[in-house]
């Protein structure tokens, strides 16, 4: 039983575990699961009750190639690139893979298709985690939306290749979604446990380099609310770094959060919010430097996205490497 969906409360339940025989002859074994331990309620996982916990970790790249092995042996093309889709479906949990195979014949069936494509393997992914495409008939003023869109994430996307190169991108999608105009998504495999100080402050700076590529692009007034959830990013990482991690210079190694939260709130608040401001400062400037130094590539990767909507990691490296094999050639 599961308590969670079942919305018996956790006190009737363990009356119930109680109720339960003894005797190896009526053996009756009870399963509650959760997303983590934590969502169980202590009275169900007192001594007696629950015997045993089973921990299931996120799945491997080899537990999603079952899965995706697994649709494919529904009718398809022929054409699909395996090792690219289980890059795709990285964090996704084993309902959610379940649904993609579902879900893509459904679509097959829908548009009278004779079996599945990876396009449309990508795109139920994509829907299932992002939300369904957006019919271009509601954006009041598409085209212009695109192009800024388009060179937002460009903005991210080339910074994100040369700063965090070891954080793979799957890809970069301009399609309008349910809860997003556009996104870059990353191998969830890849994101490291333990971020250096440089690492952090090069992610802050990828953070504010899609608000920069479009002002570069269409000038100081094409500042808009699009950045918002970035510069929010932003500047939380910046808070953790000054305040949890001990990163910063005028501070040096002392996690202030404790003393504001525990002792008094005017701890440290000036110089807080004044090193905060710092960070963000300077990852501005060196993300403008940046964007100014590869905005060949930007514009390259923004035109292909407005005249294809999406461009895979693989096609992204190919971009930079392209550009700067083409440097070197005129420096030599």
């Amino acid at each position: 039983m599961e308590w969670m969906l079942t919305g018996v409360p956790a006190d009737q339940l363990a009356l119930e575990i109680d109720a339960l025989s003894d005797d190896p002859e009526e053996s009756v074994f009870t399963v509650v699961t959760a997303v983590s331990r934590e969502e169980v309620p202590e009275l169900l996982i007192e001594p007696e009750r629950i015997d045993t916990f089973v921990e299931t970790p996120e799945l491997d790249r080899e537990a999603r190639r079952f899965f995706i092995e697994q649709i494919l042996k529904k009718p398809n093309d022929g054409k699909i690139d395996v090792d690219k889709v289980v890059r795709y479906i990285s964090g996704m949990n084993g309902y959610e893979l379940q649904r993609i195979g579902k879900e893509a014949s459904l679509h097959a069936i829908r548009h009278g298709l004779a079996c599945i494509s990876e396009e449309i393997l990508v795109e139920q992914i994509n829907i299932i985690k992002y939300g369904s495409k957006l019919e271009k008939k509601h954006i009041r003023n598409l085209e212009e939306d695109l192009r800024q869109t388009a060179f937002h994430e460009s903005g991210h996307a080339v910074l994100s290749y040369l700063l965090l190169p070891d954080v793979k991108i799957e890809q970069v999608t301009i399609a309008p979604r349910l809860r997003t105009l556009g996104f870059i998504s990353y191998s969830f495999e890849d994101f490291p446990s333990n971020l250096s100080k440089d690492k952090m402050f090069n992610n802050i700076t990828v953070l504010m380099a899609g608000r920069i590529a479009i002002m570069k692009k269409f000038g100081a007034k094409s500042m808009d609310t699009g950045a918002a959830r970035n510069l929010e990013e932003a500047t939380h990482q910046a808070y953790l770094a000054i305040t949890n991690l001990g990163m910063d210079e005028e501070l040096g190694f002392v996690h202030t959060d404790t003393l504001t939260h525990n002792v008094n709130p005017q701890f440290f608040r000036e110089v807080v919010e004044r090193q905060v401001r710092v960070w963000i400062d300077k990852a501005t400037k060196r993300a403008g430097e940046l964007v100014e130094t590869n905005w060949p590539q930007i514009e390259i990767l923004a035109d292909i996205l407005i005249r294809q909507e999406i461009v895979d990691g693989a096609e992204l490296e190919r971009i930079m490497d392209e550009k700067r094999r083409e440097r070197n050639r005129k420096t030599e």
